[in-house]
C-alpha cells in the first residue's frame, strides 16, 4: 500500500529542488541567478509596471529577498524604477528596461523549451488535470492553514 504522506511530500520537495536547479542552470546562461527568474517573469507580464510589494506577493518571497533581487536587477540595467519625488521606493513602479525586455524574450523561449521537454509523454488533457489537481491541493492547503491560524 502506498504511503500517501511520504510520496506526496517527497514528490513536492523533489520537484521544488528540480525547479530551483533548472532556474540556476538556465539563468546562469544570462549571467543571472535563480532568484531573478520570477521577478523578471512578472515584470515582463506586467509592462505597466509593478511595485516591489506586488512582486513580493506574486513571487511568494519575503520582502528582503525581493529587495536584494531588484537592487541587483537595477544594477545590471535590466530593471528601472519610476521614482516619483513623493514616493518611497517600495511604492514606486518597476519596469523592464529595453535590455531587460530582450533578456526576457530569451528567457521566455527557454521556459517554453524546458516546459516542452518536461511535458514529454503527458497529453494536453493529462496536463490540464494535473494543473487543476495541483491548484485544488494548493487551495486546500491555504484553507487549512487559514483555519489553523484562526484557532
Amino acid at each position: 500500500m502506498p504511503n500517501r504522506f511520504e510520496d506526496f511530500t517527497t514528490y513536492m520537495l523533489q520537484l521544488n529542488r528540480y525547479i530551483q536547479k533548472i532556474k540556476e542552470i538556465e539563468m546562469q546562461k544570462f549571467g543571472l541567478h535563480a532568484m531573478h527568474t520570477m521577478c523578471l517573469y512578472y515584470l515582463d507580464k506586467n509592462p505597466k509596471g509593478l511595485t516591489s510589494g506586488q512582486l513580493t506577493k506574486l513571487c511568494k518571497e519575503d520582502k528582503a529577498a525581493i529587495s536584494r533581487t531588484l537592487k541587483q536587477l537595477i544594477e545590471l540595467g535590466l530593471v528601472d524604477i519610476d521614482k516619483a519625488a513623493d514616493q518611497k521606493n517600495y511604492r514606486c513602479l518597476l519596469f523592464l528596461t529595453p535590455k531587460g525586455q530582450v533578456v526576457c524574450q530569451d528567457i521566455n523561449l527557454r521556459i517554453e523549451e524546458v516546459l516542452s521537454l518536461l511535458s514529454n509523454g503527458i497529453s494536453d488533457d493529462e496536463r490540464h488535470i494535473l494543473y487543476k489537481s495541483l491548484a485544488t491541493i494548493m487551495h486546500n492547503f491555504q484553507d487549512y492553514l487559514e483555519n489553523e491560524e484562526t484557532k
